[in-house]
């Protein structure tokens, strides 16, 4: 039965190789091979799709950040900066968790402080 399966790939093998123009066949020859070449390799993994979440996560909290504020009439430099800490926060990324810290930190003691 093993045999049956190896002789129907290896017919399967030679059959794309010798489907395939002489250009690509040299490279192959070149590069690796017929012996070690595989028509049959499995398909590398699918682009990570949690990127594609976080921009979906942040543009639903940035819209309601952005609802809840009233800051329908903001600048684009004001809704790029909104979005980029929100993305970093979600990443777990220590610059935008520094200034998250920071900004807590500073609404806590600011009626300490003297104005400037």
């Amino acid at each position: 039965m093993r045999d049956d399966l190896d002789e129907k790939r290896e017919r399967e093998k030679r059959a794309i190789f010798d489907g395939m123009s002489p250009r690509r066949r040299d490279k192959i020859l070149k590069k690796m091979g017929y012996e070690n070449w595989d028509p049959f390799q499995a398909p590398k993994e699918p682009i990570d799709l949690r990127d594609q979440k976080v921009e979906r996560v942040v543009s639903l909290i940035c819209r309601r950040f952005l609802t809840e504020m009233d800051m329908d009439d903001c600048s684009s430099e004001y809704l790029r900066s909104v979005k980029d800490l929100c993305k970093g926060l979600l990443k777990g990324e220590e610059k935008y968790r520094a200034m998250y810290d920071f900004c807590s930190w500073y609404s806590k003691i600011k009626e300490n402080i003297p104005s400037l």
